[in-house]
């Protein structure tokens, strides 16, 4: 929307010199105010991306760690102590093989 208001206000500064046969001073105000709002309009246009990848990111790191927090949470359930270590043992084991992964 800011976008668009920025073009309106270049047509209807181009408007109202045609029309009214005012001042250049109108043209060039209304010209130049029309770009700097279409100029804010962009850069918020780009902020508004960088910030949806970096939520996108911050929700899979979430997800990954709540999937970790489940895997610890149910292996440390087993009764038999063996098991619960060795189990234990290969989570941590399949975490690093997916951070040297990630790195790669």
């Amino acid at each position: 929307m800011v976008i668009i208001f920025g073009i309106l206000i270049v047509v209807a500064s181009l408007y109202m010199y045609m029309s009214l046969d005012t001042d250049k001073i109108l043209l060039f105000v209304g010209s130049f105010s029309g770009i700097i709002v279409d100029f804010i309009g962009a850069i918020f246009i780009k902020m508004y991306t960088k910030n949806i990848e970096v939520a996108v990111k911050f929700h899979a790191k979430f997800a990954e760690s709540n999937n970790l927090l489940l895997a610890n949470s149910i292996a440390n359930k087993i009764e038999d102590e063996r098991l619960r270590e060795d189990t234990l043992s290969e989570i941590s084991k399949r975490i690093i093989l997916v951070e040297k992964d990630i790195k790669d």
